[in-house]
């Protein structure tokens, strides 16, 4: 019987570092939100991230032809922007946690685009595909089990109109690359110029 290492592998675009305007936004929103939901923490600033898959295991031995298949099916994927407009929760899949994020409305069908040339590629392995409809954003908090129904109106309508204090300086984020991790290896991929 034969026994494969399994892997967690994620796929995200990484579109901020830390530092600048960005860092400032997210540090306001969790202060401002910090009160009702005390338990709430900060994403770490390297995690800050769009998912375009979810996450899943796969074998060892299937790791780097999957790699191989995502990268040629983003050949022909050029660089573009995204915009930023609102405030979102979303739980996770087995509701252990709640995540306070940004929404991404502008550059949708280009992240369409990639969420499925990586569909198709997870289809080979048998993998689950991405969300249908598909939600893109960037989660930017996260608190232990579900906790949705806390962000009430009253909370969501105070962090909205922080959020679009900056949303002019914030808009549009360019996205340059697509990063995968497999365990402790990380792949990237720039999109074309």
């Amino acid at each position: 019987m034969a026994r494969y290492n399994y892997w967690h592998i994620t796929h995200s675009i990484l579109i901020m570092s830390g530092g600048g305007l960005f860092d400032v936004v997210v540090a306001d929103l969790i202060s401002t939100a910090k009160p009702a939901l005390p338990t709430l923490e900060r994403i770490i600033e390297g995690e800050l991230h769009i998912s375009l898959s979810k996450n899943v295991h796969i074998g060892f031995h299937i790791m780097q032809p999957l790699m191989n298949d995502i990268k040629a099916a983003l050949t022909t994927k050029t660089r573009f922007n995204c915009y930023m407009n609102s405030i979102a929760v979303y739980p996770n899949d087995d509701y252990t946690r709640t995540f306070l994020a940004i929404e991404i409305y502008g550059g949708y069908e280009q992240l369409r685009s990639l969420t499925n040339s990586i569909n198709e590629c997870f289809r080979k392995y048998q993998l689950p595909p991405f969300y249908e409809p598909p939600s893109f954003h960037i989660s930017i908090g996260w608190c232990p089990g579900n906790q949705v129904d806390k962000f009430n109106q009253s909370i969501m309508n105070k962090l909205q109109t922080k959020l679009e204090e900056y949303l002019e300086d914030l808009n549009p984020v360019t996205i340059e690359y697509l990063e995968c991790r497999c365990g402790n290896k990380l792949y990237k991929f720039s999109l074309l110029v």
